[in-house]
C-alpha cells in the first residue's frame, strides 16, 4: 500500500499480519534522502490488550516503544444502519533510528522489508497470537473453576 502524506512526502506500508484483533505492519518513510523504518501494532478493541496499553507498551518493539496512541473513527456520514460502530483502535510502535540500527543503510522498500526488520515485526504478530491464547486460557480456567462451598 502507498500513500502521499502532507508531513511525510513517500511513505510504504507493508502488512505484516492481519487477525480480526489485530494487524501489524512494517512502514517506511523518506526522510531526505534516506529511508527510515518502523514497525507498528494496530491492536482492535476486541483484544484483551487494548484495555491494558501500559502492558501493550511492553510488546517486543526496537528498542522499546517510542509511539502509542488510541485513535476513534466511526462513519462519515455518522451511524446509520445497526450493522456500523465506532472501531477504536491502539497503535503501539517502534523506530530503527536508533545508534546501533544502522538506519543511515536502510534500503528502499522497493527491495521489501529488511530481514531484521520483517524478523522483529514477525515476532510482535506471534507475541499478540500469544496473548490472545493466554487470555484464551484464563477464560477458560475460570469458567472451568469449581464454586467455592
Amino acid at each position: 500500500m502507498t500513500y502521499v502524506n502532507e508531513e511525510i512526502p513517500f511513505t510504504v506500508e507493508y502488512w505484516i499480519k492481519k487477525d480480526k484483533t489485530f494487524t501489524v505492519s512494517a512502514k517506511a518513510w523518506l526522510s531526505g534522502d534516506k529511508w527510515m523504518w518502523n514497525v507498528y501494532a494496530y491492536i482492535f478493541d476486541n483484544h484483551p490488550l487494548f484495555l491494558k496499553p501500559e502492558i501493550a507498551k511492553g510488546l517486543p518493539l526496537n528498542c522499546g516503544c517510542t509511539f502509542d496512541e488510541i485513535t476513534t473513527s466511526l462513519p462519515a456520514e455518522g451511524i446509520k444502519y445497526n450493522w456500523q460502530k465506532i472501531k477504536r483502535k491502539l497503535v503501539v510502535g517502534s523506530d530503527y533510528a536508533h545508534i546501533y540500527d544502522d538506519h543511515e543503510n536502510h534500503p528502499s522498500p522497493v527491495y521489501g522489508v529488511p530481514v531484521n526488520i520483517l524478523a522483529d515485526a514477525k515476532e510482535l504478530a506471534e507475541a499478540l497470537v500469544n496473548s490472545l491464547e493466554q487470555e484464551s486460557s484464563i477464560k477458560l480456567i475460570t469458567q472451568n473453576k469449581p464454586l467455592a462451598e
